[in-house]
């Protein structure tokens, strides 16, 4: 198809589509809600969008997406950029969900389906017909997120109780692994835990009500709280597990950072959109640090 060589002219029909979209946007949401205008996820991110494209679909992304192909930024007089080694990638993805992955995509806003990425094809498809409907559907989709349905109330949780399961027992994962490493398979717990972790261990295995509900070997770590697992690593081992997970301070920022929506989510209260994307974000990030140690 030679896209490349095309670029200028695909950019520049990108940007009129991007122009119309956000102008047709931001006049439908100062008609249909002003007073809500400020919480939208859209507009809190940034009414400027970047529009990315692949095998087949197109979406818009905030400004603030992670590693996007291309930036048409030339209303701040920069200008626009291709990273060609990323959109080989793209080139190659057959849908939405392997461009998300590649992208590492905080949150898609919008996709269509194209027939074609040729720049007449382009100009047909990419109209002010095509701008206002985008708009409209977006305004429509974001105004659902101040009231979301009780199913996609329950469906936001379940994805956030699904990510809080998978980090604090890979973290318990971790630190056992690196721990018995370090000190051992039987000095581990007692060279390696806070005094507080250990207490807190003792007490809770005593515990009568627990018996039936844990194995008889389960591992110490299982009794903490989750404030146990910062302060082992941050508190106890920082010089050790720095070289696994990096910088301490970034570690302990989100970690702690954390703690409020782990208590809403433990006990059943609903995490805010804006508040659940925050939470998603910063548990991926420490994800992608913890899961290269475990192998």
């Amino acid at each position: 198809m030679g896209i490349f060589s095309e670029r200028k002219s695909v950019e520049g029909i990108l940007g009129g589509f991007i122009g119309n979209f956000t102008r047709s946007y931001d006049m439908l949401a100062n008609q249909k809600c002003p007073a809500a205008k400020s919480k939208l996820p859209f507009v809190r991110q940034g009414v400027e969008p970047s529009l990315v494209y692949g095998k087949r679909p197109f979406f818009i992304l905030s400004v603030d997406s992670k590693q996007p192909p291309f930036s048409f930024l030339t209303w701040h007089g920069i200008q626009s950029t291709w990273d060609e080694t990323e959109y080989a990638k793209l080139s190659r993805a057959d849908c939405i969900d392997d461009i998300v992955e590649i992208l590492e995509l905080e949150q898609v806003l919008y996709y269509k389906e194209l027939d074609s990425l040729e720049p007449e094809y382009l100009r047909e498809a990419l109209g002010q017909a095509a701008a206002q409907a985008l708009a409209e559907q977006l305004l429509k989709d974001n105004l659902c997120t101040l009231q979301p349905t009780f199913e996609e109330t329950v469906d936001r949780m379940a994805q956030a109780y699904k990510l809080l399961f998978s980090l604090e027992n890979k973290l318990r994962t971790l630190i056992e692994k690196k721990l018995k490493e370090k000190f051992g398979e039987s000095d581990w717990w007692s060279n390696g835990a806070t005094s507080k972790a250990r207490k807190r261990y003792e007490n809770r295995r005593q515990d009568a009500r627990r018996r039936w509900h844990l194995l008889e070997d389960t591992s110490p770590l299982n009794f903490v709280d989750f404030e146990d697992l910062h302060d082992i690593i941050v508190n106890k081992n920082m010089d050790f597990f720095e070289q696994y997970i990096g910088p301490i301070d970034r570690f302990s920022v989100n970690m702690k950072s954390l703690e409020i929506p782990r208590n809403m989510i433990a006990h059943n209260s609903v995490l805010p959109s804006e508040e659940y994307y925050d939470f998603r974000r910063t548990v991926e990030a420490l994800l992608r640090v913890i899961e290269p140690n475990l192998a």
